[in-house]
């Protein structure tokens, strides 16, 4: 009985050292386990034979067996960490392919979650359905440099509408020039705006007022002279300025009263029929006729006074026309 037992023991242990090959079909674990099953079988019935051999031989010489017992009892167990890696990959491979699936299935996981981890992201958008292609981002299109014209890409999407007949688009602009306005009519801005004309009356006897203010300040002396001299300075250009454009309203009104005024008569004269086409005044004609008129009411003084002034004017205007080697001798 003793014998038998160790014949069991020592089959498991030769199971591991033997050498298995890996096949092309392997079986299920259900026949690996059954041909196990058989290999133990045999290795019984050959133990038990040999036992049985033994046994009659041992009869003869029982010092020789007890010395093999001995021996037998002292034999170790196999401890897994001597087993060479060789031996180990040998016998992994030879397991049936149901667990070496999961472990390849539990080693994809492990690698999908690494994965996943490290690159999050662009990997994630094809799993979460077909809608989104593997597109590549679009790329902004800039310009070299500020004053480079900016580029556009030659793949922009036509619109499905089409404008057969463009529209004119009237940009927004100052109302008083939109071509819908019309011709301006300064006769009747002028008589609309009339008004403004007192008021600059007004304002420029406020300013002449506060002219009159500022000088005396500066002449007075003080702290605050030089800024009264200043602001005495700039009301008067003010003042002037007010002035000069007063006066070439005036003149223009003056004008287009003698031009109305001329028209009108000669339109008379050919209703009457002393005319057959009106007559109208030359651009030099009219400016005599404003000279007689402006004469016509001034006092002695004031046309000497006139006179004077426009011919230092006349003669200012010849002087910078005239060549400047001319102009020193003079």
């Amino acid at each position: 009985m003793d014998r038998s037992s160790l014949g069991k023991r020592r089959a498991p242990l030769q199971n591991l050292q033997r050498r298995v090959k890996a096949r092309k079909n392997e079986p299920e674990p259900e026949e690996l386990f059954s041909e196990e099953s058989d290999d133990d079988g045999s290795h019984s019935e050959q133990d038990s034979e040999d036992d049985s051999k033994d046994e009659d031989a041992n009869e003869s010489e029982p010092s020789s067996d007890v010395s093999e017992d001995e021996e037998e009892d002292d034999d170790p167990e196999i401890d897994a960490s001597q087993v060479s890696f060789g031996a180990l990959a040998k016998a992994q491979a030879s397991l049936p392919s149901i667990r070496r699936k999961k472990g390849r299935s539990k080693a994809g996981e492990e690698d999908g979650d690494g994965d996943d981890s490290s690159s999050s992201g662009p990997e994630e958008a094809p799993a979460q359905g077909f809608s989104k292609s593997n597109k590549k981002p679009a790329q902004r299109i800039g310009r070299t440099n500020k004053h480079a014209p900016a580029e556009q890409s030659s793949k922009r999407p036509v619109g499905r509408r089409r404008e057969v007949v463009a529209a004119p688009r009237v940009a927004a602009r100052d109302p008083r020039f939109d071509p819908l306005g019309g011709p301006v009519d300064e006769d009747r801005a002028r008589q609309a705006y009339a008004f403004l004309d007192e008021y600059r009356e007004t304002e420029m006897a406020q300013l002449r007022e506060a002219l009159q203010q500022e000088k005396g300040a500066a002449k007075r002396g003080g702290r605050g002279s030089e800024a009264a001299a200043r602001k005495a300075e700039e009301l008067k250009r003010a003042l002037a300025s007010m002035q000069d454009r007063r006066r070439t309203q005036k003149r223009r009104d003056e004008e287009k009263a003698l031009v109305a005024e001329h028209r009108r008569r000669e339109k008379a004269l050919v209703r009457e029929g002393k005319k057959a086409a009106p007559f109208y005044l030359k651009r030099s004609e009219q400016k005599k006729q404003l000279l007689v008129d402006r004469f016509a009411g001034m006092k002695k003084g004031q046309v000497d006074h006139t006179i004077e002034r426009r011919r230092k004017k006349m003669a200012s205007k010849e002087r910078r026309e005239m060549p400047l080697a001319r102009r020193e001798r003079s």
